[in-house]
């Protein structure tokens, strides 16, 4: 029978083997200069081996602050010896971001110093653009592009964790189902969209929600005498639809 050690010394390579096979592998030196990567990572990232051997670790990194102070944080650890696991967003050879889940692996010589660093990686680019888009989703109201309801209370609830002091504004179209039948098919489009594009052009500048068919919010640090000049403000912009303008009033309620 093999000792226990020598059949990890056995095992270890095929481990390895299988993980380069399916995973992007870098491998920098003790002063984070690239000196290997294999074909997942070059087919992922754009890079090819002689634009690439060479570069530093940290040129794999955005250029803006966040992604430098990640670069700093993973270095310092694998530095320590240490390993890294976690998520990064990283630069194509063409400046584009993609994102993997990384594991850092250092590597130290018999006087502890950082010698290498192996980086295996898992793209995952495509999930995490399905969950922006999910929550891009869930955060805008995809008709009129104002926030969404699960928006608005995110943001509300910010502003009192803040301390903030605003005006939480409830506007709603009055009468709009009858509005809307006397017109034609495409009416209640037009007439939100229109009515959203007063808003905006009224409120520029603040958070406006859309929490209902008919039903708006804005989050406003203006008085009462501003937001009342919402009416006067519709009155001379009216709304029209096939030629004809639209008889429009409004009604809610302001708390501060």
């Amino acid at each position: 029978m093999k000792p226990a050690n020598q059949e990890n010394r056995t095992e270890l390579p095929l481990v390895m083997d299988s993980l380069v096979e399916f995973l992007m592998v870098t491998r920098t030196d003790g002063d984070g200069l690239i000196t290997y990567t294999n074909n997942n990572f070059l087919a992922s990232s754009n890079w090819t081996p002689k634009r690439i051997l060479g570069k530093s670790f940290w040129q794999m990194f955005s250029e803006d602050e966040h992604g430098q102070a990640q670069a700093h944080a993973i270095w310092n650890r694998v530095s320590n010896g240490k390993s890294w696991f976690g998520k990064v967003e990283k630069l194509t050879r063409h400046g584009e971001p993609y994102y993997v889940q990384m594991m850092a692996i250092p590597a130290l010589d018999s006087e502890d110093t950082l010698e290498s660093c192996t980086f295996l990686e898992l793209d995952m680019t495509e999930e995490v653009q399905l969950k922006e888009k999910l929550q891009q989703i869930a955060f805008i109201d995809f008709e009129t592009g104002l926030m969404s309801r699960h928006k608005l209370e995110t943001m509300v609830n910010e502003y009192i964790d803040e301390d903030r002091h605003f005006s939480f504004v409830y506007i709603a179209i009055d009468h709009y189902y009858t509005l809307k039948d006397l017109q034609s098919y495409d009416s209640e489009s037009v007439l939100i969209q229109e009515f959203t594009n007063r808003l905006k052009r009224f409120f520029q500048g603040d958070q406006i929600a859309r929490v209902g068919i008919s039903q708006f919010v804005v989050l406003t640090s203006f008085g009462d005498w501003f937001v009342q000049g919402f009416l006067e403000f519709l009155k001379e912009q009216p709304i029209y639809i096939e030629n004809h303008s639209l008889p429009l009033s409004v009604s809610g309620g302001i708390v501060r």
